[in-house]
């Protein structure tokens, strides 16, 4: 897989904020089953590339069709 980053902010990395915009016109909880797996990966990448604990890492969906900020556990979503 690979993927470019939209944007990165440096800065101290305790904790890291991964966001996504998404486009679909389906409900917040299908966007959040259909992009929790993409989600996971970004988050172990950034967790490995910046060495930041997973604990501090937080994953939002931002959904443009519904105008909704959809957060995604750790644990599923």
């Amino acid at each position: 897989m690979s993927k470019v980053f939209d944007l990165d902010i440096d800065g101290n990395p305790e904790k890291v904020i991964i966001i996504d915009y998404k486009t679909d016109s389906i409900t917040p909880d299908e966007i959040a089953e259909k992009y929790a797996g993409q989600m996971t990966c970004y988050r172990k990448a950034l967790v490995d590339i910046l060495g930041v604990e997973e604990e501090n890492t937080e994953c939002v969906i931002v959904s443009t069709a519904n105008k909704a900020l959809i957060e995604l556990s750790r644990t599923g979503y």
